[in-house]
């Protein structure tokens, strides 16, 4: 079951992790376990020892530990009591730096012990007991660095177990984790430790150096293509560990030198493999896109490390900064390399490079400029007004750059805009897809672009490929190498391409639904000329009478005046409609010597808008049914009502004529084009006919179909 659980990446990695959370809290119970020492001596700029705000003693002049009884148990330079520990020699022996240590190590155990200083002033001394508490800010700095460090470690190996740089990125990241949790110890020391202790815990630290510095060069040595063969790998290996016991055995000044020549070139050593094969692959833009990265975090962190830690030991000078901050900068260029040797989101690397590097070359700056600062004026400058001189400077500079940057992002969405309103708005739908992969070859400049399938823009192999959907129902594109291949694609430019496939889709909608528009204003105006004029027209050819043909001429132009209307759209008021309405209606009824009753209702005094389509149509109703009237129905009388009901028109003709068929070819057609156009727009139309007249009774609807209709009355 555990196997099972282990196969799992998340669940591995989770396991791991709680393993090495438990490890590294062990190791700070361990590290608070230390004593400490009530004693704490400092050097002053002047090269005097004090404590606290006593005045300073020289570092030669003698101090005397004193018991609780007077006596006086040891003699000791006031340079000892700095709890400094010189490893360059033995552990042990006679008359030793560590021979004295360990004697005041046990004497501070003792109680009532005192120091008599120079001046002849009793300072007392004791050890006092390590708590968690009493670890400070570097100790935890320290153990946090080691737990990122170790998780790094676990991550790349989960995710990529087989691998050989991801091995050797584990055990060059336990070897880190080590080593901070050494610098932690060392954070602690104090007079109260005994020299034994302090011994292991540095030479456990360079140890955890052989460690980091072997597993690195080997990982660049074989990763990713095999420069050096394992054997030989081994083989330096075990000449380093044989090194360490020599410096366990013989902890001398020249093996000291010669363990701390031997990081330096191990760190050395890593960046030549790494800028080799860098080199070796600079045609693969992903792995050109990783070593860039790598060679730039091991220069940045090797080198920052050495030159404020190593070399300062190899000198005898003291440390530019604390081993715990120093370890901090490189935790940050040790997760970047994490990141290029799991290839976890490469593709999103570089840019990513570019600004630590930035943010790390405004630190540089600013530091720099502060240390000036303290040069100049004799330490009474502080960090502030080398930040203050910073912002002066960076911040107008800053916003220079943002204000450019906008205007190249903003000539850049221009011509986006542009391009994919040509692939929409092509003249011709058989020249969309070409201008559509012409407008991806624009944006990326791909070295290939092929077809794919896929679904949604997708970045496959490592950033080499960014597959995009077609937004005109094709098949995808997958585009290779962008910028000629020297690059890899991003995330940027997967966002960028899934704003295009959605914009070119939309403007394609848009003109769809344009053409629709058009085709379905052609087919009504078609419908109109055909139905209306076109078939007045042809009547007209067969009519010998000339007041006929007159009056026929005139509902032709009628009616294509009233298309003509529609065509403008033009929103008119119900009551002038309606009155335009009845009034050629009584006179065409009258004039065919027809009585009319059309009482006037509160619809004719209703100032609400009609849209121009829904006047037109009821135009053309009424206009339909008198000509039914006139022409077939041989009627006497007319009688119409209209009024408004449930927020829509309700008109009703009624006449006492000789009613008609319905299934007759002329009049049947006529009344099945009124009913369609009236429910085209929610409306409803019922007829009744008999020997004794017809009625016929229409509601059309004021607002829209989308808006919601009210019941269709029923007609009396």
């Amino acid at each position: 079951m555990l196997k099972a659980l282990l196969r799992q990446p998340a669940m591995a990695f989770s396991a791991l992790a709680v393993a090495a959370l438990l490890v590294h809290v062990a190791a700070a119970l361990m590290i608070a376990a230390l004593p400490g020492a009530s004693l704490t001596a400092r050097l002053t700029a002047g090269g005097q020892v004090t404590f606290d705000e006593q005045a300073g003693h020289p570092a030669g002049a003698k101090a005397v530990f004193v018991d609780e009884r007077g006596r006086e148990r040891l003699v000791v330079r006031m340079a000892d009591l700095l709890s400094g520990l010189d490893v360059r020699g033995r552990p042990e022996g006679p008359g030793t730096t560590q021979e004295r240590y360990r004697r005041i190590s046990e004497l501070l155990r003792e109680p009532g012990l005192r120091v008599r200083l120079p001046d002849g002033q009793m300072v007392p001394a004791s050890a006092t007991r390590g708590t968690i508490r009493s670890l400070d800010g570097g100790a935890w700095l320290a153990l946090g660095i080691g737990l990122c460090a170790t998780l790094a470690g676990l991550w790349v190996l989960v995710l990529r177990p087989r691998e050989w740089a991801a091995r050797m990125f584990m055990l060059s990241g336990l070897g880190l984790a080590l080593g901070v949790i050494t610098i932690a110890g060392y954070e602690r020391v104090s007079l109260a430790i005994d020299p034994r202790t302090l011994f292991w815990i540095i030479q456990v630290n360079y140890l955890s150096a052989f460690v980091f510095g072997s597993a690195v060069v080997a990982l660049f040595a074989r990763y990713p293509l095999p420069l050096v063969p394992i054997p030989w790998l081994v083989l330096a290996a075990v000449a380093q560990g044989v090194l360490w016991i020599v410096g366990l055995l013989a902890p001398g000044p020249d093996v000291f030198s010669f363990q701390v020549a031997v990081v330096l070139s191990l760190g050395l050593l890593s960046l030549v493999l790494a800028g080799v094969q860098g080199w070796l692959s600079r045609r693969d833009p992903a792995l050109r896109t990783a070593f860039i990265l790598i060679w730039t975090s091991l220069l940045l962190c090797i080198g920052l490390f050495s030159i404020a830690n190593l070399v300062p030991q190899l000198t005898g000078l003291p440390p530019m900064m604390s081993e715990p901050v120093a370890a901090s900068g490189f935790l940050l260029f040790y997760l970047a390399l994490a990141v290029a040797v799991a290839r976890y989101r490469l593709f999103d690397l570089g840019a990513w490079s570019v600004n630590v590097a930035l943010s790390a070359l405004v630190l540089i700056v600013v530091l720099a400029g502060d240390f000036g600062l303290v040069l100049l004026t004799d330490g009474t400058w502080t960090v502030s007004l080398a930040f203050l001189s910073a912002a002066i400077i960076w911040l107008p500079l800053r916003e220079i750059l943002l204000r450019r940057t906008d205007r190249a992002r903003n000539r850049r969405d221009i011509l986006l805009l542009r391009g994919a309103s040509e692939v929409a708005f092509a003249p011709r739908p058989e020249q969309q897809p070409e201008l559509w992969r012409r407008l991806l070859d624009r944006q990326f400049s791909p070295l290939t672009i092929e077809p794919a399938a896929c679904e949604a823009a997708t970045i496959r192999a490592d950033g080499r490929i960014l597959a995009v959907p077609s937004p005109l129902g094709g098949p995808a594109l997958a585009l290779g190498y962008a910028n000629r291949g020297n690059r890899l694609f991003n995330s940027e430019d997967k966002s960028l391409a899934a704003a295009l496939v959605a914009l070119v889709a939309e403007m394609v909608d848009a003109r769809m639904a344009y053409d629709r528009g058009v085709r379905s204003e052609r087919q009504r105006i078609a419908r109109d000329l055909h139905d209306d004029v076109g078939a007045r027209l042809m009547t007209t050819l067969h009519r010998g009478d000339l007041e006929t043909v007159h009056a026929d001429v005139r509902e032709a132009m009628a009616d294509m005046r009233l298309i003509i209307d529609g065509m403008s759209d033009q929103v008119r008021r119900l009551s002038d409609l309606v009155a335009d309405l009845r009034h050629e209606t009584v006179n065409r009824l009258m004039l065919a010597h027809v009585t009319v009753d059309w009482p006037i209702s509160a619809m004719f005094d209703d100032d609400r808008p009609m849209e121009a389509v829904q006047a037109r149509v009821l135009f053309s109703v009424v206009r339909e049914l008198t000509s039914n009237v006139i022409r077939h129905a041989g009627a006497r009388a007319v009688w119409i009502s209209s009024d408004l009901s449930d927020g829509g028109v309700v008109l009703c003709v009624r006449d006492d004529g000789r009613g008609f068929d319905p299934d007759s070819a002329m009049l049947g057609n006529g009344l099945r084009n009124v009913r369609k156009r009236i429910e085209e727009l929610g409306g409803s139309m019922q007829s009744n006919s008999g020997p004794q007249g017809s009625l016929i009774g229409i509601f059309l609807p004021v607002a829209s179909p989308e808006q919601g209709m009210a019941d269709t009355p029923v007609f009396d």
